[in-house]
């Protein structure tokens, strides 16, 4: 048999007694009003999100074909394996 060497008995505790650590006050933070951005970065960055917005679009789309696709061989396979 193993011989484990006994544990010390622990004290019991509740959450009334454990003691926190107090929290520290909220501070502002420089520079985190909102920034005014001048016309052509805000342009450029519209216009990068409506670039992603379209290659999004187009993998979703190819992937839907691609998985229409699976389908309809799966079908057809299916059908000419029942014959």
């Amino acid at each position: 048999m193993l011989d484990i060497p006994q544990l010390p008995v622990m004290a019991p505790t509740s959450l009334t007694s454990l003691k926190l650590a107090p929290r520290l006050p909220l501070t502002k933070v420089a520079g985190t009003e909102p920034l005014s951005m001048t016309g052509t970065r805000e342009q450029e960055i519209l216009n990068y999100m409506a670039a992603m917005k379209d290659a999004f679009a187009e993998t979703k789309f190819a992937n839907n074909i691609s998985k229409e696709r699976a389908k309809a061989k799966d079908r057809a396979m299916q059908r000419a394996a029942e014959r």
